[in-house]
């Protein structure tokens, strides 16, 4: 069974097109989005798996599955350590923690 991964409820985006900057209102940590970025965070906001945010980044940029998978993945790690995101059941999140703290 995948993770689902949503927006965290205490973050903002601030601006308009391709671009944004996804703010934590509590913590203040921002990130930037690009437009396959702003993409991703778009398709978060009801809590998706990645491999549906994978698919996203295909239809929308045309690009092959392992690199929209790749760019997921490196996104998705970001965010999370930014607490721009969380990712439901524990046992995700403990791989993913022990991931992010190079265990």
């Amino acid at each position: 069974m995948s993770a689902t991964w949503r927006r965290h409820p205490r973050v903002v985006l601030r601006g308009e097109g391709d671009g944004a900057i996804a703010l934590h209102l509590d913590t203040q940590q921002y990130f930037e989005l690009n437009g396959s970025a702003r993409t991703v965070w778009d398709a978060l906001e009801d809590g998706v798996e990645a491999d549906h945010l994978a698919s996203r980044l295909i239809d929308v940029y045309g690009i092959e599955r392992g690199e929209a998978e790749e760019v997921v993945d490196e996104l998705l790690t970001a965010l999370l350590r930014e607490g721009l995101v969380v990712l439901d059941g524990e046992r995700r999140r403990d791989r993913w923690r022990r991931r992010l703290l190079g265990r």
